[in-house]
């Protein structure tokens, strides 16, 4: 029973007993100045029921709630990690809305706050979706891909007055093309500043540019199972000025039996995208070589001190000569690619590679005839390790 319907009745039972009170006083010959003083007694009591009323039902509907995601959450584990008393039966899938011959993507999240993930939950239980935490995360199985959003955040849900603290808004220039993000203080009705606020701005044909989509938890990190994205009625998408990005690493579609083997690729995938700053949506597959790289910590270190060894990660020149090579490799081995993104002229980019190669030893940077695949690879993944390595001082 709704609340409203609830509220309805008791109002109703309210108004019949003063009813009934106002006839039997009045037959009885009371005056009315002790009835209506009767009334306003009446009156407090039956608010303080009203008031009991309402309580009780958010604590029954509170209860109820943390049931139901108890036992998704239960599933969801069962089906990520494995049974040890066996697989799930059809009648307990379909109980969430899964069908044991549909496909499902496993995805995991870096989401470990309750509250973030709480608010990812929320935003995607309305697409019929299982999620849960597994394993300190959020994760969850999907049968569609979230859409990929770089910018993707997660923050807890907005109080009760809609004044959520944090808000984004795209600067508009000179041409009326959306082309960032700004924050800007928000004015609640009494109109004194309360923080920041974030909202999309809407040019003049009312396009934003902005579509980023929250996600859902799973093992300790949030997870579940959805059949689409989901935007919430509110219109909010959980882009919030202010939170770290989301990131959330996908695998390859499977029935809900192979979920665990989607799982077990999710939870190296992720540790590698996070190592290497990855933010937004990713596809397993698309992080394999990342993944690859991360699981051999032993070998990356050899390589670092083997052909790197000539350099000083104190000497600031030489950490210079080695992003520079890093860069260099990471832009298709461009010169002039390389030069814009360091906002550097070619020559300088040149030079530096040339006096690495005279410190190290490494080939020389050549237009005419670049590092093989398995070079680039070797030297690249040196360069990176040894730079992870040695931070700045």
């Amino acid at each position: 029973m709704p609340l409203s319907a609830l509220l309805s009745a008791v109002q109703a039972g309210r108004t019949r007993a003063f009813e009934i009170a106002v006839g039997r006083g009045r037959a009885a010959g009371i005056r009315d100045q002790v009835l209506l003083e009767a009334a306003l007694e009446f009156d407090r009591y039956a608010g303080a029921l009203e008031r009991h009323v309402i309580a009780g039902y958010r604590a029954a509907e509170l209860e109820l709630s943390r049931g139901g995601r108890d036992e998704r959450t239960a599933l969801l584990r069962r089906l990520l990690l494995g049974s040890p008393t066996g697989g799930v039966d059809a009648r307990e899938l379909a109980r969430f809305r899964l069908h044991p011959a549909g496909r499902y993507h496993c995805l995991l999240t870096d989401v470990s706050d309750p509250a973030r993930a709480r608010a990812l939950e929320q935003h995607w239980s309305s697409c019929g979706g299982l999620f849960g935490v597994v394993e300190g995360r959020l994760a969850g199985l999907t049968a569609r891909l979230p859409a990929p959003a770089g910018s993707l955040t997660a923050r807890p849900p907005a109080p009760a007055d809609g004044h959520t603290g944090l808000t984004a808004r795209l600067p508009t220039p000179a041409d009326g093309r959306r082309t960032g993000l700004t924050a800007r203080p928000s004015t609640p009705a009494d109109g004194r500043r309360t923080g920041l606020t974030a909202r999309p701005s809407t040019p003049a044909d009312g396009h934003t540019g902005l579509t980023p989509r929250p996600l859902a938890p799973g093992d300790g990190r949030h997870a579940g199972l959805s059949a689409r994205p989901s935007t919430p009625a509110d219109g909010h998408t959980g882009l919030a000025g202010g939170e770290a990005p989301v990131l959330v690493v996908v695998a390859p579609a499977a029935p809900p039996a192979e979920a665990g083997t989607g799982y077990a690729l999710c939870v190296p995938a992720l540790a590698a995208a996070a190592r290497f700053g990855r933010t937004g949506v990713h596809a397993v597959a698309d992080l394999a070589g990342e993944t690859a790289l991360t699981l051999q910590p032993r070998l990356a270190a050899l390589l670092g001190d083997t052909l790197l060894a000539a350099l000083r990660p104190a000497d600031e020149f030489h950490r210079e000569l080695a992003s520079t090579a890093l860069a260099y490799l990471d832009h298709g081995q461009r010169l002039d690619r390389t030069a814009v993104t360091l906002h550097v002229h070619p020559n300088t980019v040149r030079y530096r590679l040339r006096r690495l190669q005279e410190i190290t030893g490494l080939p020389p940077a050549d237009a005419e005839q670049h590092l093989t695949v398995l070079e680039t690879l070797r030297y690249w993944w040196a360069l990176r390790t040894w730079l992870d390595t040695h931070p700045p001082a």
